[in-house]
């Protein structure tokens, strides 16, 4: 370099290694690379000589022009293994890193002419030559894609050309020239400083997150990375049209282009499933990305596979790809493959979301996941976060109420589906499930009428006739439950709840046999449908088969230990058979599961009675008047017990409210003939 004062000018000395190039060379065998470790590209050091473009060259200068500035080359090492070992797997350390004082353009200009992927980097010498000018003219840099203008390779003039420019920057003027004007405040520090905050706070604050980004975008527009980020948040916040936005702003040819058609499809495919892609949508975003080669494309074949329902080649396609994509694709396979491994999919669920971006739909979909595998309170956690994120969102809302409902928060569950109804009117799904809700809670002309609007809407459901049918049920309409039930079993006839609340239906019209025979039928669709269970032992006791009733609630209590209902019945058919104590352990097991089951402490006080502990059933049956005041039977139990022990008084007020409630009981006449009796030896001196 020539360092006479005022004169900073580059000497191009040494043109590195040459390759002859005529027919027949033996210089060079196939494949052979040839070069200097520390300047050769990516693909070079692979050996694809095929692939060596002007953009190659790009690469090399672009080492140079680092070493000018930073005194050393960009990927070192002990050997020259170690240092293309580097060139093809390592990141140049940030110029700036090196050099503070290195203009942020300029090292802008360097990370686009050392970009790994050829279709990310400078196409040619020229179009770095052209975006210093503008550096020096106090421009932004636009890099330019391959179609974008002719390509030139780069010569020595050039090269000195651009390190004369390079050294201008970085060091001073230009010979008879005034120094630029500094880039102005806000470009690319000010995005690399924002876009920093924001992938700090993504995961616990993804609406600030994405407000910075905006913010970096406004201070540095030729960021697309940043804008790829940007519409992956906006995606995460169920801000979808935003997001597209984003994307479709990204240009062909820049580096972050295929990645931005992926996740427009991949966006259409999560929102839609295989629907969307198999009429279109997303598909063709999806067909773009799988073109480009590389991850991006087969993350994009996997998606379409799963779309055409063929699992077994997504799966193939995505097992040699990581990612959160990947895990969220993976996630999607297994929770639609009929045959699919749901613990697998929460797990991958479990990985898309520890990569940090926290997706509103994503923590949808996994409470989903979990409500499949009996994980309630793991759903509604994964619920609400996605109603933090994604607030208002009808799905989401109709999720949450679902599992609200399962959880036996029947109030909470209505209020989810009546605001999803207020953001979209006609949306069956909560039309449907608020039905559900609004029975368990016993307004049961409500919940009839969420259930016709929802059939009207979309007529022969099977999910809303079967809601209707337990609505009419208990509304006292067995006959309209039974109808419900048939058509919803024309449908699907392996349904095995339908058959086996038909089966309740019919036998509360006297249809034992047809009772017990759906509720074998169900049974013979699911072995371990422990209600069915349940039913079919109190339609065998009811006539007579004590033992076949024992056996059923024996298996429903090693399906369902947990079970309240199976004990309960299974202590009265302990009763029938002798067995007390036994009785008495399962009307325990029934009280201690639900301590709001008035049943489990009538029954528990009959089998005390039966064994000599008066005082034990009294209370009992007490606490059973305390839960279901307007129950009859254990009035008239509790009466009963008292007059044995000479409580005339109390005995004669239990046997008066137990005909206020049940004033047409058969046992009408003999109860009043008692009450008479108890006031008598009342009134003679009695208790």
């Amino acid at each position: 370099m020539d360092e006479r004062p005022g004169t900073a000018r580059p000497y191009l000395t040494d043109f590195g290694l040459a390759k002859a190039v005529t027919t027949g060379s033996k210089l060079t065998r196939t494949g052979q690379a040839l070069g200097t470790p520390a300047y050769m590209s990516p693909e070079q050091a692979r050996g694809e000589v095929s692939s060596l473009a002007p953009s190659s060259d790009v690469w090399s200068l672009g080492c140079v022009l680092y070493e000018m500035l930073a005194g050393r080359v960009p990927f070192e090492g002990d050997t020259a293994a170690a240092v293309v070992g580097r060139v093809l797997f390592g990141q140049a350390p940030d110029i700036r890193a090196l050099r503070p004082d290195v203009p942020a353009p300029v090292a802008w200009v360097l990370r686009q002419a050392l970009e790994k992927r050829t279709t990310g980097r400078y196409p040619g010498g020229g179009e770095i030559r052209l975006d210093l000018e503008r550096l020096l003219r106090d421009e932004r840099p636009r890099a330019r894609s391959r179609s974008a203008g002719r390509t030139l390779a780069i010569g020595a003039g050039l090269a000195a050309a651009l390190a004369t420019g390079l050294v201008a920057l970085a060091g001073g003027a230009r010979p008879g020239t005034s120094p630029p004007a500094p880039w102005p405040a806000g470009a690319p520090d000010e995005a690399g400083r924002l876009a920093s905050q924001a992938r700090a706070l993504r995961s616990s604050d993804p609406v600030a997150a994405e407000r910075h980004l905006g913010q970096a975008l406004a201070a540095g527009p030729l960021r697309h990375d940043l804008r790829l980020e940007r519409g992956l948040l906006q995606w995460a916040l169920g801000r979808r049209a935003e997001a597209r936005e984003s994307w479709e702003a990204i240009p062909r040819g820049v580096p972050e282009w295929a990645s931005a058609r992926l996740y427009r499809g991949l966006e259409t495919f999560f929102d839609l499933s295989e629907q969307g892609l198999r009429t279109g949508e997303g598909r063709e975003d999806l067909e773009e990305a799988a073109r480009v080669g590389g991850r991006e494309a087969a993350l994009a074949r996997a998606a379409i596979a799963a779309a055409d329902h063929e699992w077994m080649r997504a799966r193939e396609l995505l097992g040699a790809v990581r990612g959160w994509e990947a895990s969220l694709l993976r996630a999607f396979v297994e929770g639609y493959d009929p045959s699919g491994d749901r613990e697998a999919e929460v797990r991958a669920y479990d990985e898309a979301l520890s990569e940090g971006i926290a997706m509103g739909w994503a923590f949808a979909n996994r409470g989903v996941a979990r409500r499949r595998l009996g994980d309630l309170p793991g759903a509604l956690a994964d619920h609400d976060r996605a109603l933090g994120l994604v607030p208002g969102r009808p799905e989401m809302l109709n999720a949450r109420g679902c599992v609200r409902l399962d959880l036996g928060d029947a109030a909470g569950a209505e209020a989810d589906f009546a605001v999803a109804l207020r953001a979209r009117p006609g949306f069956v799904p909560a039309l449907r499930n608020r039905g559900n809700a609004l029975r368990v809670l016993g307004r049961l002309d409500e919940a009839l009428a969420a259930h016709d609007e929802a059939d009207r809407l979309r007529p022969g459901s099977a999910e809303t006739l079967y809601g209707r049918a337990l609505v009419r049920r208990d509304r006292g309409d067995l006959a309209g439950a039974v109808e419900d039930l048939g058509a919803c079993l024309r449908a699907n006839p392996d349904d095995a709840n339908a058959l086996n609340e038909r089966g309740v239906a019919r036998g509360r019209l006297g249809d034992r046999e047809g009772a017990l025979q759906d509720y074998t039928a169900a049974l013979s669709r699911r072995r371990d449908h422990a209600p069915a269970l349940v039913n079919r032992a109190g339609a065998r006791h009811d006539q007579g088969d004590l033992a076949g009733a024992l056996q059923d609630l024996d298996t429903a209590i090693r399906l369902r230990p947990d079970s309240a209902e199976a004990h309960l019945n299974r202590g009265a058919v302990r009763g029938d058979l002798g067995d007390l104590r036994g009785a008495l352990e399962d009307f325990d097991r029934a009280a201690t599961l639900r301590p709001t089951f008035p049943e489990a402490f009538s029954n528990r006080a009959n089998t005390r009675r039966l064994l000599g502990d008066l005082a034990g059933a009294c209370r009992d049956l007490a606490e059973a008047i305390r839960l279901r005041p307007e129950f009859p039977s254990p009035h008239l139990n509790l009466g009963l017990l008292l007059r044995q022990q000479g409580e005339w008084r109390g005995a004669a007020a239990e046997f008066r409210r137990f005909l206020e409630l049940d004033p047409g009981s058969p046992r009408a006449a003999d109860v009043r003939r008692a009450i008479a009796e108890c006031e008598e030896a009342a009134g003679t001196g009695g208790g």
